[in-house]
């Protein structure tokens, strides 16, 4: 299955009709494949060229000396600079995280001195917010795909993205996994590397880049906020050709004391089939109870010897449904959320969460 190419221009021009054809797609690529790449005329042409990655990632040329500086065991948020080699881990590869510095709950990136590497940083800012910007527009366009308004999740995500700048030895790799985050924006090395499996495949499937491109696949949150319809899309790294192989990843996700649990539109789907679920009850019939007398109740030798005494006492009839309908909606509704809770196969993010998106 080829991984689809969507035009997001419809979005910067506010083109209302062309903007839903457009989420349309999003919405088909993530519940088939998990992944699709994004263009736009407003994107530079020389996006994702080899040149331009090595100008972004030329840190990584430096001694170890000098990367060593931002090491990430100097940071409290583990932004900074940091090696495989020195970790526990089946990974090759070294890679540098930063970002978003605003609030007291993030810490500072960690930079090098311009005389170090002149004019680094401001190459890596600029090329933060053009990937920056091109999430905005995915969030617009997911709020469309998942019926919402088109800035139903802009405040969701109010803080800035992280961001992860990666070079691969010959022979790197990073193991088969897939993002606990929201989204990943990618920029891909012209030399390849990165598989994918798609929906109901065991198949690896190779990505390459794109020219003009960005590769985007989403994470477990937002499968989980899709309830499963859209695919958290398994990937790794394999790099086996001569040279390194250069990466930046953007990840997209919600604030965090945002919740991540189903949209109230599925989760009333499930509502309902548990309320009919729940509502079965046994053939109706009718229940004679004897309700008697303040005087007869007083009397605690009272018997019933013929029609007339009988009739003395305060007969009602109350159905089935009432007398048994509590217990057994208790008794099915325990086992139909013990069931729930522990199956894969029906995931309910309301028993595991704080809270929801919407």
């Amino acid at each position: 299955m080829e991984i689809p190419t969507i035009d997001l221009l419809p979005f910067h021009n506010s083109e209302n009709q062309e903007m839903l054809i457009t989420a349309n797609k999003i919405a088909n690529a993530c519940k088939n494949i998990g992944a699709f790449y994004v263009t736009t005329s407003k994107l530079p042409t020389f996006v994702n060229d080899s040149e331009t990655l090595h100008q972004l990632l030329r840190f990584f040329e430096l001694p170890v000396s000098i990367k060593n500086k931002i090491s990430a065991k100097h940071n409290v948020d583990h932004r900074g600079y940091v090696c495989s080699k020195n970790l526990e881990s089946d990974e090759l590869r070294e890679w540098i995280y930063m970002g978003d510095e605003d609030g007291d709950s993030y810490a500072k990136n960690q930079w090098l001195e311009e005389s170090e590497l002149p004019g680094w940083k401001d190459a890596i800012n600029s090329h933060f917010k053009l990937m920056s910007s091109t999430g905005n527009l995915l969030y617009q366009a997911f709020s469309l795909a998942l019926g919402k308004d088109r800035h139903f999740l802009e405040d969701k995500f109010d803080r800035e993205p992280t961001i992860l700048l990666l070079r691969y030895p010959t022979g790197g790799k990073c193991p088969e996994h897939t993002d606990v985050g929201f989204l990943a924006i990618n920029l891909l090395d012209p030399i390849g590397g990165l598989q994918i499996k798609t929906r109901g495949s065991n198949e690896w499937i190779d990505v390459s880049a794109r020219p003009n491109t960005f590769l985007c696949h989403i994470g477990d949150a937002l499968e989980r906020v899709t309830n499963g319809l859209w695919y958290s899309v398994p990937h790794r790294v394999r790099h086996n050709k001569p040279g390194y192989r250069y990466g930046i990843v953007m990840f997209n996700n919600p604030h965090a004391d945002s919740v991540i649990a189903p949209l109230h539109h599925l989760k009333l789907v499930r509502i309902i089939l548990e309320i009919l679920l729940c509502s079965i009850h046994p053939i109706p019939r009718h229940f004679p109870i004897g309700l008697y007398s303040e005087n007869e109740k007083t009397n605690s030798n009272l018997t019933i010897t013929n029609h007339s005494t009988l009739n003395s006492i305060s007969l009602k009839y109350i159905p089935v449904d009432v007398a048994l309908g509590l217990p057994m909606f208790g008794r099915l509704y325990m086992w139909y959320r013990f069931i729930t809770f522990h199956s894969y196969l029906v995931q309910d993010a309301s028993s595991q969460s704080l809270g929801y998106l919407n």
